[in-house]
């Protein structure tokens, strides 16, 4: 055999097929995963649907129970339909992980195969092209040989390449996949913190039994002696998301301005911007407790992005406030990412700049202060005007208001919005649902301060 026939004879291109991580057995339980996920979210917005039925018809036992049983059912749903979701992000990560380790062993296949190439073509590097060619008695095959073997060098450094691409493309799925299980790690903190109203709950459905013993004549009894007059209501305490605490009755006056100003419910602003029982767990728990150039450790940096504590100091700057002094929101530290929110509104420097316009025409207040009341909630109020307005939210709307109605939907998804920005459909439940129920409830207590409740 010729040496250059030898060489090419040694060297195969090598052909790349994923690892067997995608077992039949794999593949299978991520079916059954995506199969039940659907059905749970199927059966949230039947539970929903339910509760806005009944929060119509009249105060009764049986309708207090039924409600009372519809959301302790969605919850539960709701908490296992997170575990679910976390355990299908962590197959599909597991699955990436092998693929890279995979082509990384390629990789280093096909860099072995080129450096042995090159140290056989280096052997043959003592002898003249005059003097290889002597050896075969067809010149031609030479020849073709000689250009085989440079398409041979050219079709290992592609197969190189190619491994490489491959790799960085799972890398970043990998990546990706990785940021959706963070979030589902999130929304499953907030669904911890309905868990503990969903026991609250139970408790409350076997109390009423236990003391009603059934009997409606007794239930309203028990329920007229729990109704709130208007000066109750005024005078329980009201807590900001940023932190902080007013009246009822005095964070109602302030929302209703901007009701007002951009037709956005009172009720609907106020429940937003309220933390409740969510002050030790995952979403108040972090929120105004920072400063923006404080260090954090996971990963290295500050609690503000860089990128937005240019913005940041110009706001602090112009209202003549301390940067350093200021609170902010602090980094999730679970998920690595920043902090760096402002006030009761928790707008990031960026996004508040682009409202404060729009908030010194209501308020007056030049420049507007995120840690001020007024400006933060028509903060809020301007920032949900748009996401009502938005088509995307009246898209979703309008396809599913045969299940619910529309304007709980809006609002659901307006208030996910705030949460999570782009991102809201993942949040439409467990945030956005919470927000609307909070916000139905705070709306039956404003229609008692303006003497509009149902006798």
């Amino acid at each position: 055999m010729r040496i250059l026939t030898l060489i090419l004879v040694v060297f195969a291109i090598p052909i790349f097929t994923f690892a067997q991580s995608d077992s039949s057995e794999v593949n299978a339980r991520k079916a059954e995963l995506e199969t039940q996920l659907k059905e749970y979210e199927r059966q949230i917005e039947e539970f929903q649907g339910l509760v806005q039925g009944k929060q119509k018809e009249r105060t009764s036992l049986e309708r207090d129970i039924a409600l009372l049983n519809a959301k302790i059912s969605s919850a539960k749903i709701a908490i296992r339909s997170r575990d679910l979701e976390i355990e299908k992000l962590s197959i599909e990560i597991n699955q990436r992980s092998q693929n890279i380790t995979h082509l990384k062993g390629e990789s280093a296949q096909v860099l072995a195969s080129i450096s042995d190439f090159l140290r056989r073509i280096n052997e043959t590097d003592n002898l003249s092209a005059f003097e290889l060619a002597l050896l075969y008695e067809d010149v031609a095959e030479f020849f073709n040989e000689l250009e085989s073997l440079g398409k041979l060098q050219d079709s290992l450094y592609e197969s190189l390449l190619r491994f490489q691409d491959l790799k960085e493309t799972e890398e970043t799925a990998r990546e990706d996949l990785r940021v959706k299980k963070d979030e589902a790690v999130e929304l499953r903190a907030i669904q911890q913190l309905q868990k503990r109203q969903l026991d609250a709950n139970e408790k409350e459905k076997q109390n009423i039994l236990k003391i009603t013993k059934g009997e409606e004549a007794r239930y309203q009894s028990i329920v007229q002696e729990k109704q709130k007059n208007a000066a109750e209501i005024r005078t329980q305490i009201f807590k900001l998301f940023g932190g902080g605490q007013l009246s009822f009755g005095e964070a109602y006056d302030i929302a209703k301005i901007a009701e007002r100003a951009t037709g956005v419910r009172a009720a609907f602003i106020l429940a937003v911007l309220t933390q409740e029982s969510a002050i030790d767990g995952a979403i108040g728990a972090n929120v105004g407790k920072c400063f923006y150039n404080t260090p954090r450790s996971n990963p290295s940096g500050t609690v503000m992005k860089n990128d937005q504590k240019k913005d940041f100091l110009a706001i602090t700057g112009a209202l003549g406030l301390n940067p350093d002094t200021m609170p902010v929101s602090c980094p999730i530290t679970a998920h690595g990412s920043y902090g760096g929110a402002m006030g009761p509104a928790q707008f990031m420097p960026k996004t508040w700049l682009l409202y404060e316009d729009d908030i010194k025409q209501i308020t007056n207040n030049n420049p507007p202060n995120p840690w001020n009341n007024s400006d933060a909630f028509v903060a809020t109020a301007l920032y949900l005007k748009n996401s009502l307005d938005s088509q995307g939210c009246k898209n979703y709307a309008n396809q599913n208001q045969k299940i619910l109605p529309y304007q709980f939907l809006l609002e659901r998804c307006a208030a996910a919005q705030y949460y999570a920005g782009g991102n809201w459909f993942k949040f439409r439940f467990a945030y956005g649902d919470p927000v609307v129920d909070r916000a139905d409830q705070f709306q039956r207590d404003i229609n008692v301060l303006s003497g509009l409740a149902r006798r």
